[in-house]
């Protein structure tokens, strides 16, 4: 299951996609009688941020959202295992992942941030856009904005580490965004 979901994810990729979904709200899609959001969650939307015709082309099913989803089993684990594990999943589906330090963001990078809740053994992401940080909740279809990197995202979600994500196949001309104490700066 996890396989072919890389797979897809590993396709588009390679044809040197970047980051480029914006603020467009995930499409409705149903499933077992209701309305899901595109069957993305988070880690689906910071990491890779596929448009809905990109979603719709792969044709991104629940086995791919279960993937996305389930792939990884939170148990007792260090955040540094959490971490690693999660972007393993990333790297298999072509995308280099490195940590966030001052310098310059690439048009074919983008980051993300990664909070980790202790308590009920779970995850969620944040991804820099072009307009401030976003996320997306669970199965709703909106996107969440964020103006700086929370340091907390509800009370349990505590932040834990930044990376920048490259798709060595794509355009890494120009610059986009300069990276100053962790925090990436828009470049107008």
């Amino acid at each position: 299951m996890e396989r072919k979901t890389i797979l897809k994810l590993k396709e588009v990729f390679s044809h040197g996609y970047a980051w480029t979904r914006g603020c467009e709200h995930y499409s409705y899609v149903l499933n077992n009688g209701y309305n899901v959001a595109y069957i993305i969650n988070c880690f689906g939307h910071a990491c890779f941020n596929l448009t809905n015709k990109q979603l719709d082309n792969l044709n991104f099913n629940m086995t791919d959202y279960y993937a996305l989803r389930n792939f990884y089993k939170y148990k007792n684990e260090t955040k540094r295992e959490v971490s690693e594990e999660l972007f393993s999943f990333v790297e298999q589906a072509g995308i280099k992942v490195s940590s966030l330090s001052r310098g310059i963001l690439k048009r074919n990078q983008t980051v993300v941030a990664l909070y980790i809740d202790e308590k009920y053994k779970d995850i969620h992401f944040i991804k820099l856009d072009e307009y401030g940080w976003s996320s997306k909740l669970g199965i709703t279809p909106g996107i969440k904005l964020y103006e700086n990197v929370p340091e907390k995202i509800s009370p349990f979600y505590e932040f834990y580490d930044s990376y920048i994500l490259t798709n060595k196949k794509a355009d890494g001309d120009g610059v986009t965004k300069n990276i100053v104490d962790n925090n990436p700066v828009l470049i107008l």
